[in-house]
């Protein structure tokens, strides 16, 4: 090896043992040292994008406020958005604040359409979100498991993400990626099988396709396979889907929430509460009509400040609606937790009313019983399709259209669909989403 490298590395290991310090730190801290944490990295953000990015300067000049004097972190509701638009704009490193030559890591969105959204990360900002991560994981996975990976590991980071940080905990991990010519369901199944593999990390609808196409191959679940948890990523998770993956499998659900802008945001514990990773970024709720500043267990669009070097977003709003709570968790975490409801556009509009898919899906598949359905629009009516027979459809519509009606105020039908068709579209998906359940599928 020669001399240049080896400083290099040297020089890496060590900055690395300091940030792994860092974050030991940070999960020690109670939830008052954490907020006063949590401030001084805000305070420290916004001093990074002022001096190092031209489009936060120029955002936080014109916004009029004495930013540099903010002494709580209620003061900092004050500063403008940055919302997905903006980010777009400035594709590829317009939001870059930190050098070229420290970027070790880029990312895209997986969709195909317009402008992408992109992020990046300096070597400590990914160690640190590794590590992070790493920690979090660590309260589900251990050294003993072997966890298959089956998302996109291309331009998507949340595969490396993931990867690198059961690396950290010693798990046995199997990259199959997306379930592709190179590795297709069959085939993947049988190295689920083989390897005796302990744990998933994917959508839940990918879970639950997983399921269906093994059990066509003649597979009993839950005696041929040693799956006993399964880490839901890239779309949100019901209750009800959680059963259906208890009920498939015999494996718990635990979901994950991130984005690309922001990476990881919230993980679960072993109790299944999704704790916000609040040693890397804050945190709010607001009112997704009038931007006014919501306080805990109420419903609204999530705002995230991220405290990364690369590419830190100050105060970007989502597009997704949570829920933060405050309470104390049985794991012991000082972080809060919450719940996602999914991206404000993963609903339907019926009448004068809003309605997100996954308070409809928790409804129709707890009065269903089935893994998979779709939705139509026609008129007033919404069609509700099962991937049941037609026999079981009529044993089950009354108790489905009546508590659409009473939870939503929504005049329904219920008709048989073709699963076959329904689950080739979620194979089909790199990033299986509840919104494909809204399709035409009526036999």
């Amino acid at each position: 090896m020669n001399d240049v490298l080896n400083d290099a590395i040297t020089d890496i290991v060590s900055r690395r043992v300091k940030i792994l310090d860092e974050v030991n730190h940070t999960f020690a801290l109670s939830k008052e040292q954490l907020r006063e944490y949590q401030l001084h990295k805000v305070k420290e953000t916004l001093l990074h994008v002022y001096q190092n990015n031209e489009f936060y300067k120029g955002k936080l000049t014109e916004s009029n406020i004495s930013w540099n004097d903010i002494k709580a972190l209620s003061e900092f509701s004050a500063l403008p958005f940055t919302i997905k638009e903006e980010i777009k704009s400035q594709y590829p490193f317009g939001l870059l604040s930190a050098s070229h030559d420290e970027i070790v890591r880029y990312g895209e969105s997986t969709g195909t359409t317009g402008d992408p959204i992109n992020s990046y990360y300096t070597g400590d900002d990914w160690f640190a979100n590794n590590c992070i991560v790493a920690t979090l994981l660590s309260n589900l996975i251990t050294n003993q498991d072997t966890v298959a990976v089956i998302v996109p590991y291309g331009l998507a980071l949340v595969g490396q993400d993931i990867d690198r940080a059961l690396e950290l905990i010693g798990a046995k991990t199997i990259a199959i990626g997306m379930l592709s010519s190179a590795c297709p369901v069959e085939r993947s199944i049988k190295i689920l099988k083989d390897t005796e593999t302990t744990t998933l990390v994917c959508s839940p609808s990918r879970a639950l396709y997983i399921s269906e196409e093994a059990m066509k191959l003649g597979y009993d679940l839950k005696n041929d396979f040693k799956i006993k948890k399964i880490l839901c990523v890239g779309e949100g998770t019901s209750i009800e889907k959680a059963k259906a993956i208890k009920e498939a499998w015999g494996a718990d659900a635990y979901p994950l929430y991130g984005m690309t802008e922001t990476n990881t945001i919230a993980m679960s514990c072993q109790f299944g509460k999704m704790h916000i990773v609040e040693n890397k970024l804050d945190c709010e709720i607001i009112d997704a009509s009038t931007g006014e500043v919501l306080g805990d267990d109420v419903r609204g669009e999530l705002v995230v400040t991220s405290f990364g070097k690369a590419m830190p977003l100050i105060r970007y709003r989502t597009g997704d609606l949570c829920t933060i709570h405050s309470q104390s968790c049985a794991c012991g975490s000082t972080f809060r937790f919450l719940e996602h409801h999914g991206r404000i556009t993963d609903s339907i509009v019926m009448g004068d009313r809003r309605i997100q898919l996954l308070d409809l899906e928790a409804i129709i598949l707890s009065a269903s019983g089935t893994k998979f359905f779709t939705l139509k629009i026609k008129g007033d009516e919404l069609i509700v399709g099962l991937v049941l027979s037609k026999e079981e459809c009529q044993r089950v519509e009354r108790d489905v259209m009546e508590r659409l009606k009473i939870e939503f105020n929504i005049i329904s039908s219920v008709v048989p669909v073709d699963g076959e068709q329904l689950i080739h579209a979620i194979k089909n998906k790199v990033k299986p989403s509840i919104s494909s359940i809204l399709q035409d599928g009526e036999k």
